[in-house]
């Protein structure tokens, strides 16, 4: 029994060495020939708070290396990447790799990076998701087994108090907004004459607003973006009852159930924070609603024409302006198609408001009004057409002169105003600003001075309209001419070549002003370099104005000589005060 007893204890003694012993032997020949190891180094078990919508994401770099560099041989490792989430809905996540090959032997590819990125879903819930990644890793030629690493990172999103989104005082504001804005326009539709019986007034207009705006701003806290597109759905359905209901009382036009409408929409902006771009809408709705007969007036002074150009002009610009290319057409980068059909649209506005604005005013307001504003649209033309009024009737020929002094002094300014929306950055509208201004004063205080006390004449200028085909045409060919000049003057004579691009205000100084604007928001030329001959191409244009004016009349051009010449010479002083005073 002893003996039974120890002969089982040997055997098992003998077991215990031989299995020691071959696992040594098999590490062995495992090892035998490796010469290499990897690590992996990023997050493990990482715990992150994201925000709603929120976008993240995490690295793992996985790097070999040799024990032994010198040594024959190499190792190549295959690396296959599985992932799988648990918990959470509506996140999105992917992983760059899904395998690839290590070795440690060649630089490029002995280090890979795996790129885990995740988006939180938008809802404002809480919402938690473990993310884990399992690295399999075999060593190719080898009996060995793989190797399985994992790694896992855990995301919640947190979930906004409603007090971040909108303090009681935000709230309070935009209520406040919302309510001035809705009873501005209430006011002015119960006041409204054309209406017999108030359907929507005083009150109606303010709530509609009021619901525009609590509406959004439900939507916003509680996370229910279909709240807006309900609430547009019922109030637009409250407009065309709106509309039926004036119908039954036989109350015509859609200006009001249009404006209730549009009083949701603005109360919506407001909600969402838009106060400054809700206000504006407000007013300009209510400017809209309050001058109803001087807005017929204003469009019944237009003739059919007139109208037809600018149809046909705003047509033409708003087709063509998203089809032009938005780069450079020409190797020298001169040409830009779109750049200049938007500066001809902004011109083309300015002006043509004015023109709206002189055949509004300017028959009753007389021929020096009509200047002042035909400056604006035309300073050539409005020369021509009060020195040929003036030929006809010697006793108007001092007030056409003021008339052509106040369109010079309008047109100094419209050019800052050109610039200023032209150019961002505004250097150019800075650097005219000073001269320009002395100029136009001396020219208005002028007219001042020599104004006679007579009985205002009702008279018509004959301007061109501004918004049509012809003259739009006309300013872009001026605009693309002076550019090639400038260009063609730099190249010659380098950056101070540009100056003689002034005399392109023979022809239009608001092409000059276009292009150096175009020259310095481009880098091709210094600011003050662009302003000074911004600057002299309005000098030349008032010189201009005398010839112009001979051509009609030529006792009116002598006595313009003295203010024209006046305002011009003070301006060659002016422009001195760029280059010492610091503008930039």
């Amino acid at each position: 029994m002893v003996e039974g007893i120890a002969m089982v204890r040997f055997n098992g003694t003998a077991f215990a060495k031989y299995t020691v012993i071959s696992f040594l032997i098999l590490l062995l020949i495992g090892t035998i020939g490796t010469n290499a190891e990897y690590i992996i180094n990023g997050p493990e078990g990482e715990q992150k708070e994201v925000k709603p919508g929120e976008k993240i994401t995490f690295n793992w770099t996985i790097e070999s290396f040799l024990y032994e560099p010198e040594l024959e041989g190499n190792v190549t490792y295959y690396v296959i990447i599985e992932a799988n989430a648990t918990g959470g809905k509506n996140w999105n996540w992917s992983i760059s790799h899904h395998e690839f090959t290590l070795m440690p032997k060649i630089p490029p590819l002995r280090n890979r990076t795996v790129c885990l990125s995740v988006n939180a879903p938008q809802a404002n819930e809480k919402s938690t998701i473990t993310i884990t990644i399992k690295f399999i890793i075999f060593e190719m030629n080898s009996t060995k087994p793989p190797v399985v690493i994992e790694r896992d990172v855990t995301l919640t999103t947190s979930v906004p108090k409603v007090d971040e989104f909108l303090s009681e005082i935000e709230f309070l504001i935009r209520f406040l907004v919302a309510l001035g804005i809705g009873a501005m326009i209430g006011i002015e539709r119960e006041h409204h004459s054309d209406d017999r019986v108030i359907v929507a007034g005083v009150r109606t207009f303010p709530l509609v607003a009021i619901s525009g705006m609590a509406l959004t701003y439900l939507s916003t806290v509680a996370n229910l973006p279909y709240l807006i597109h309900i609430g547009v759905g019922v109030f637009g359905a409250f407009g065309i009852a709106f509309f039926f209901i004036r119908h039954t009382m036989n109350l015509t036009g859609l200006t009001s159930p249009i404006a209730f409408v549009v009083t949701f929409i603005i109360g919506m902006l407001v909600g969402l924070g838009m106060l400054l771009e809700g206000v504006i809408c407000g007013v300009a709705t209510t400017a809209l609603l309050l001058t109803k007969k001087r807005l017929h007036t204003a469009a019944s002074t237009l003739t059919e024409s007139e109208m037809l150009g600018a149809l046909q002009f705003i047509t033409i610009a708003f087709i063509l302006f998203p089809l032009m290319p938005a780069e450079p057409i020409d190797q020298f980068k001169i040409f830009n198609l779109q750049s200049i059909l938007l500066i001809v649209i902004i011109v083309s506005s300015i002006s043509f408001i004015s023109f709206l604005v002189m055949r509004y005013f300017g028959a009753e307001k007389g021929l020096a009004f009509s200047g002042l504003l035909g400056g604006i649209v035309n300073t050539q033309a409005a020369t021509v057409s009060l020195s040929n009024i003036a030929s006809k009737d010697d006793k108007l020929t001092n007030i056409a002169i003021m008339g052509i002094v106040l369109a010079n002094s309008t047109m100094l300014l419209r050019n800052v105003v050109i610039a200023a929306f032209i150019e961002p950055t505004m250097q150019v509208a800075k650097g005219m600003l000073i001269p320009n201004l002395i100029m136009a004063v001396v020219g208005i205080a002028y007219t001042f001075a020599t104004r006679e006390k007579k009985k205002i004449e009702s008279v018509k200028l004959e301007i061109e309209s501004p918004f049509a085909i012809k003259p739009a045409l006309k300013f872009a060919l001026y605009f693309a001419g002076i550019s090639a000049l400038s260009f063609i003057l730099k190249f010659a004579f380098g950056e101070y070549g540009v100056y003689f691009s002034m005399i392109g205000g023979l022809v239009s100084s608001s092409a000059v002003t276009a292009a150096m604007c175009t020259m310095v928001f481009t880098g091709q030329v210094a600011p003050v370099v662009g302003a000074q001959t911004a600057v002299g191409s309005c000098i030349v244009n008032s010189l201009t104005l005398l010839i112009w004016a001979w051509t009609e009349n030529k006792p009116l051009a002598k006595k313009s000589v003295f203010p024209l010449t006046l305002c011009s010479a003070v301006g060659c002083v002016a422009i001195v005060l760029i280059a010492f005073v610091n503008l930039y």
